[in-house]
């Protein structure tokens, strides 16, 4: 008789198994081969948001999922969460070997799956996988930048404008290393603002994760006056092919950078919501006008119900004009957030530094604004640091301030 392999991981476990009899005996298995795995049980199918809030309680290295009692409601998990596979090694419990089932959740994400009846040398591979998983996702331990995610709350609301100048001016403030990444798969409107091109995009980096070193990655970014920028494709794709989605390539990119600025576009999508939930804040940027002020609404309650914390959320109203739309306070009352901070509207010069594919003049009336911005952010003050004076005036010298 073989002996029954013991697995010494000091993990914590999420089973979400509504079959009672299939959840003891996946019990009873792992209580006698990973004597040291604590388990976390639900015995329902729960909404996806549920199960955002869920993991983000939950210290998890691993989840089983039942896709045999309801296969509907498991399948809806993976697909409409894909933060879930992304986070957390996901292993499927079946009550026969369905092929196409099986397809179908790899497809979505998961990362293996045990046929009833349960057995140990199931087990092995899987958790043989999920060491796997988790190894590929560890990042780098000598950086884990933070990630700004910027949203517009409607068309044309500037959110490209402002995720550019705070990248721009927190390379300023020597921060340390920044990447924009234009991560609209539709628009990708930052290299037409700053005037620059790349062979190579995004969907690039999603195509190769799995093997994003140093050479290549290089080879992806542009360096743009003092930050990296990671460019969307020409021509628009459909990120609802991709398996995984961007949470990979966007924690490559935090173990390689401080910070991450992500200019996301269009707010709700899958796409959209997992890079939201990766987020350390969110801004959404609108103008003062009602539609814009309604807009926001919907994508703060949007944030809100997918488990994301209000204390997050950032609301910036952006081009705004004495006299014209709401000012802060009834912009608040409108959203239900507080109003973070205010950018005046500067016709003159962002025209002018759009023309030239450049940030916006640290010495007009939005350029002071972002800056100032970027530092409350950063939980800096205004002034910048003695270093990055002396480099913003040799930069002025060379002509690249």
């Amino acid at each position: 008789m073989n002996p029954v392999p013991s697995f010494s991981e000091d993990w914590q476990a999420l089973v979400l198994c509504p079959n009672r009899e299939m959840a003891a005996e996946l019990l009873g298995l792992l209580a006698g081969c990973a004597p040291r795995l604590r388990t976390a049980e639900w015995d329902a199918y729960p909404a996806p948001e549920e199960l955002v809030r869920l993991l983000r309680s939950l210290p998890l290295d691993i989840c089983f999922l039942d896709v045999e009692t309801n296969t509907a409601r498991a399948l809806e998990l993976l697909q409409q969460s894909p933060s879930i596979t992304s986070r957390v090694p996901v292993i499927t419990l079946l009550g026969r070997n369905d092929p196409n089932l099986i397809l179908r959740t790899v497809r979505l994400g998961a990362s293996g799956f045990l046929l009833r009846p349960f057995t140990a040398d199931q087990l092995a591979p899987a958790f043989e996988r999920a060491r796997q998983f988790l190894a590929a996702r560890q990042p780098p331990a000598e950086r884990l930048g933070r990630v700004w995610c910027v949203l517009p709350a409607k068309g044309a609301s500037g959110a490209t404008t402002v995720a550019i100048n705070l990248a721009w001016h927190v390379s300023r403030l020597g921060y340390g290393k920044v990447l924009l990444a234009d991560l609209d798969p539709l628009t990708s409107p930052v290299s037409f603002l700053l005037k620059i091109k790349s062979p190579y995009s995004f969907v690039d980096a999603l195509t190769n994760v799995a093997h994003l070193d140093n050479d290549l990655w290089k080879a992806l970014v542009v360096h743009f006056q003092g930050f990296d920028v990671l460019l969307g494709p020409e021509n628009p794709a459909d990120t609802t092919t991709e398996s995984h989605g961007p949470a990979e390539m966007l924690e490559h990119a935090r173990g390689r950078y401080d910070l991450v600025l992500v200019d996301v576009g269009a707010p709700f999508s899958k796409w959209s919501l997992d890079l939201a939930e990766r987020s350390d804040e969110l801004l959404v940027v609108a103008s003062g006008e009602p539609a814009a002020l309604y807009g926001a609404r919907r994508v703060v309650a949007y944030l809100q119900r997918a488990g994301i914390a209000a204390a997050q959320v950032r609301l910036i109203l952006n081009r705004q004009r004495r006299g014209v739309g709401l000012d802060p306070e009834g912009a608040a009352k409108v959203v239900g957030l507080p109003v973070y901070h205010v950018i005046p509207e500067d016709t003159a010069a962002l025209a002018r530094a759009q023309m030239n594919g450049r940030p916006a003049p640290s010495d007009s009336a939005i350029g002071r604004s972002l800056a100032e911005l970027a530092s409350r952010l950063l939980g800096q003050s205004a002034a910048l640091p003695k270093a990055s004076l002396w480099r913003a005036w040799f930069g002025r010298l060379a002509g690249n301030g």
